[in-house]
């Protein structure tokens, strides 16, 4: 009864789960990033592993585990401490929150375990049974209702904690309506919806996924560390609510840009493609917000490791708005959707910026609830290597991506009065490269294909390092006593540009 006692206790005490959270964030990152790198080596080489490790099961396991693993446990751990720190006391629902912490990696567990099973919805990011999902549900409730209640009874708020608020709140509604189907047993469901509305149903799904379970968590955490860590406010809060009100209209919308050169109804295409193009500009929107706070406060500053994680990946966040912005037209998707630049894989989002932010918010969080300074060179070993795998991803699918959509233009045959065909996909897989036999891993290995596959590799190897440093941290390494650093050049200071009128 006594230990029954000690434990209510323990988990009463919110940094407990916050903690577990991280721990969790970090294992489920390395599990992911290791998944990525085996998705890449199968492009090019027959490997002879289990069927359960091929790619039809290794790919869906590597969205699981970043999206639904990683990110959004670093969004949980980072959203309960800016409660905290917001509210001033511990979330009364704080066994809840421990609840749902369970709940959570329950969930992810079963899901793996189903999917290697062979059970799956079908879902390119909710491929986890009708029992999964309603335990992730589950979290999401558990979560809003600590948060709400933290809140409405302390009395105080913020930016960052709307953000949670709204990320949660949208999260759950996208992925209820995304995954509802008709269970027919114990590990089974249907969805309720059949051809063209089922398309509809994923497109809305998909950048549901994109909205609430990577960009709304990130600009979370942008807009709690940024201005904390570099101690300065947020640049204009009144962009930050442009951003909200954006992203929350646009959403439901811009999905529909993936049904594009579909047989979809000319108007919702149309519709999609232009919402699509306000999603990126909201989005954009609410990155040069956090870019500002920094480059507009009137300080110069010098970033250390951790500042470095926070704005690579606010720079890459912001240049693939860009690019969702300029690929998202008619003529744009008909050149390029099918190539390197098929900004409709989410992965990439998770692997580049999202890990960059959310892990660099990760060591933040644990230098403050461990009272403890991090080993500097693990931070900068890990930005550097995400920060330079990120680049050449980008650059490689760039690249690669026009290459294939030139190469894509010249194979089409006409095929009666309005549709094309490529006659030719192999020529458009491998275009550029520098080999020319048939032997398809000399293809790859010898085109810009490559370099994409070695910005994996880096982002694995520095989040492979930065893991094992934070796991090192948390068991007692560190130098006692935490304190923000100051990165204020006091050798340079600027004149600070004011933000729009009663922005602040």
């Amino acid at each position: 009864m006594e230990a029954i006692k000690n434990l209510i206790k323990m988990v009463s005490e919110i940094e407990f789960t916050i903690r577990a959270y991280l721990i969790a964030g970090f294992t489920w990152a390395l599990v992911a990033v290791l998944l990525a790198s085996l998705n890449q080596i199968q492009f090019f080489l027959i490997l002879d592993l289990p069927p359960a490790l091929d790619y039809g099961y290794a790919r869906p396991l590597f969205a699981l585990t970043l999206i639904f693993g990683a990110l959004l446990s670093f969004f949980f751990a980072a959203a309960y401490h800016i409660l905290k720190s917001v509210t001033g006391e511990n979330p009364k629902l704080a066994l809840a929150a421990w609840a749902g912490f369970k709940l959570h990696q329950f969930a992810l567990l079963l899901g793996i375990i189903t999917i290697l099973a062979g059970y799956n919805a079908g879902r390119e990011y909710g491929e986890m049974t009708w029992i999964s999902d309603n335990l992730l549900v589950l979290a999401l409730i558990l979560f809003l209702a600590t948060a709400i209640e933290a809140l409405k009874s302390s009395g105080k708020s913020d930016m960052a904690a709307t953000y949670s608020i709204v990320a949660a709140a949208g999260g759950l509604i996208v992925y209820l309506l995304g995954n509802i189907g008709l269970p027919t047993g114990p590990l089974t469901h249907v969805p309720l919806f059949r051809g063209m509305e089922d398309a509809a149903v994923q497109e809305f799904y998909r950048t549901g996924v994109l909205g609430y379970f990577i960009l709304f968590p990130l600009f979370t955490m942008l807009y709690f560390f940024i201005p904390s860590y570099y101690k300065t406010p947020l640049y204009s809060e009144r962009m930050a609510a442009f951003t909200v009100f954006g992203m929350l209209v646009m959403i439901p919308f811009a999905g529909a840009a993936g049904l594009a050169l579909s047989a979809a109804p000319a108007f919702l295409q149309t519709q999609g493609v232009f919402t699509a193009i306000a999603l990126a500009a909201a989005i954009l929107a609410g990155g040069l917000n956090a870019q500002y706070t920094i480059s507009r406060s009137g300080n110069y500053y010098i970033s250390d490791s951790i500042g470095l994680m926070l704005r690579y990946g606010l720079f890459f966040l912001m240049a693939t708005a860009v690019l969702r912005a300029i690929m998202s037209p008619f003529f744009m998707q008909a050149h390029f959707a099918y190539t390197g630049l098929n900004l409709r894989d989410l992965g990439r989002d998770g692997l580049t910026y999202g890990l960059l932010i959310a892990m660099g918010a990760g060591l933040i969080v644990a230098q403050k609830i461990t009272n403890r300074t991090m080993s500097t060179r693990t931070a900068g070993i890990a930005a550097m290597s995400l920060g330079m795998g990120a680049l050449l991803i980008f650059v490689g699918d760039l690249a690669q991506g026009f290459l294939q959509g030139g190469v894509q233009s010249e194979t089409l045959v006409e095929n009666g009065a309005t549709s094309v065909a490529v006659s030719a996909w192999n020529e458009v897989i491998f275009a550029g490269t520098f080999y020319q036999g048939a032997d398809e891993a000399g293809q790859f290995l010898l085109s810009l294909r490559v370099l994409h596959f070695v910005g994996v590799l880096l982002i694995a190897f520095g989040t492979i390092a930065v893991s094992f440093g934070f796991y090192l941290h948390m068991a007692g390494a560190g130098a006692e006593g935490y304190g923000e650093p100051d990165l204020t050049n006091k050798n340079r200071i600027e004149t600070p540009v004011p933000a729009p009128a009663a922005g602040h």
